[in-house]
């Protein structure tokens, strides 16, 4: 499957996906800061969409990716510590 306009980095991915037999449909948008800036750049895409959180410990070598639905609204009860190994960090809160 031809992909025009592929970045070096997702081009091993996808022709993997594809060697694999997956199928698969690229989509692409500007980056962007809240979910609503998101929002207007997913119409018409019947998914699920999440909001992404990259966290890393101090010494920056290890890496940690928290996924929530992009409809998840965050309350008091909400807020937990997130507990990495060999650290306690602060407490973790998902707000739009």
């Amino acid at each position: 499957m031809a992909l025009p306009d592929l970045d070096p980095l997702e081009a091993p991915v996808l022709a993997r996906l594809d060697a694999l037999g997956i199928a698969f449909t690229r989509h692409t948008h500007p980056p962007v800061a809240t979910v609503e800036a998101a929002v207007t750049h997913w119409a018409g895409i019947d998914a699920m969409h999440f909001k992404n959180l990259l966290l890393r410990n101090q010494k920056g070598d290890r890496h940690y990716l928290v996924v929530v639905e992009h409809e998840h609204h965050s309350a008091p009860e909400d807020v937990v510590p997130l507990k990495l190994p060999n650290k306690i960090c602060s407490p973790l809160l998902f707000t739009d």
